[in-house]
């Protein structure tokens, strides 16, 4: 990120369906992540691949504890993007890059004054993934 060299930029395709999907935002958030800085959860870190968070394994038992970890970092990716954000930060190459934002243009839509959810809405994601009988959930259960 904030290269100068050619090498600044993310292709991500998710092949899952042929179609957006929760598994898809799963993965760009995955590939993203490599971008700045992170490693896979258990490799030269302290962090556990099988407690299934964004750069784990997906392979790995759901538990009653790990259920919700697809959708989080794991304290080894949350240290790895920190320390990327802070190095960029401190020069005044990289302040740029990451505080000013580019320019909306027909390539580049401008969804800043969007929510998450306004673009492409819940239940649409669930239908494109599930099928059109799919609908999003809205009973929350997020006690641990």
């Amino acid at each position: 990120m904030c290269r100068t060299n050619g090498k600044s930029c993310s292709v991500i395709e998710d092949r899952q369906e042929d179609r957006y999907s929760i598994s898809t935002s799963q993965t760009v958030a995955h590939e993203l992540a490599h971008g700045l800085s992170a490693r896979h959860d258990g490799e030269n870190n302290l962090c556990n691949a099988s407690e299934r968070y964004i750069l784990g394994s997906s392979d790995a038992e759901k538990t009653p504890g790990t259920e919700y970890n697809p959708w989080l970092f794991s304290p080894c990716s949350v240290s790895y993007i920190t320390s990327f954000l802070k190095k960029k930060l401190s020069s005044s190459r990289g302040y740029t890059c990451l505080v000013y934002a580019v320019e909306a243009s027909a390539d580049i839509p401008d969804v800043s004054d969007k929510l998450l959810g306004q673009v492409i809405k819940p239940d649409q994601q669930c239908q494109q993934f599930y099928g059109n009988d799919s609908f999003f959930c809205r009973v929350s259960n997020t006690t641990r």
